[in-house]
């Protein structure tokens, strides 16, 4: 899974340009978005659990996204990606564990496919959790996750924000530590506000 994972954003990034007559270069229709970032937190915190809570931790990701299908109110996207967290310090936080020797504590493979249909969106992700430096053993899970996006709803009603209730459920496939495959259920909200005059 980590290979195909790894294949697939390495195809994608080395796809040359689409040029036109003239070396012209094609507008960005926008079906393909490479997004990515690097989180610096105080706390490495795992569902409720500290993984992590001495040292230099810095967390860059990146995911690569395509936009298969988008009309009459119903898009695909499919999308793969990586997460990693480094740390400066040993973990050895959690009850059990091992501590891990390595900068880089933790790295994860994902794939997975999101389906909005009008205000909600359906998604399914399929996460790899390696662990270079020692501190775990490979774990594979699967995600599923229904979302809400109430902001026409909260319009509509003169409310100037948004909450996008979620529900999500995880399910280890596998986990190479021997301790049974666990399950995970989580509630949620994603907030937002819009200021006024900005994009």
């Amino acid at each position: 899974m980590r290979k195909i994972l790894q294949l697939a954003l390495a195809a994608a990034l080395a796809v040359p340009a689409v040029t036109m007559a003239g070396d012209e270069v094609a507008p960005n229709t926008g079906a393909l978005t490479l997004s990515g970032g690097v989180d610096i937190p105080t706390q490495y915190v795992f569902r409720g659990g500290v993984v992590q809570d001495e040292g230099f931790i810095a967390q860059p990701w990146g995911t690569l996204t395509l936009k298969a299908y988008d009309k009459d109110d119903i898009a695909v996207s499919p999308y793969v990606g990586v997460w990693e967290s480094l740390q400066s310090s040993k973990t050895s936080s959690q009850p059990g564990s091992a501590t891990g020797t390595s900068t880089v504590f933790e790295t994860d493979y994902y794939g997975g496919v999101d389906v909005r249909i009008h205000d909600f969106t359906v998604g399914v992700v399929y996460t790899f959790y390696t662990y270079p430096g020692g501190g775990f053993s490979e774990v594979q899970e699967l995600g599923l996750k229904l979302g809400y996006n109430d902001s026409k709803l909260m319009k509509d009603h003169g409310v100037p924000f948004t909450l996008n209730p979620y529900v999500a459920w995880y399910i280890e496939t596998d986990d190479s530590s021997g301790g049974g495959e666990q399950q995970y259920f989580e509630l949620g909200l994603n907030p937002s506000y819009a200021i006024a005059d900005t994009p």
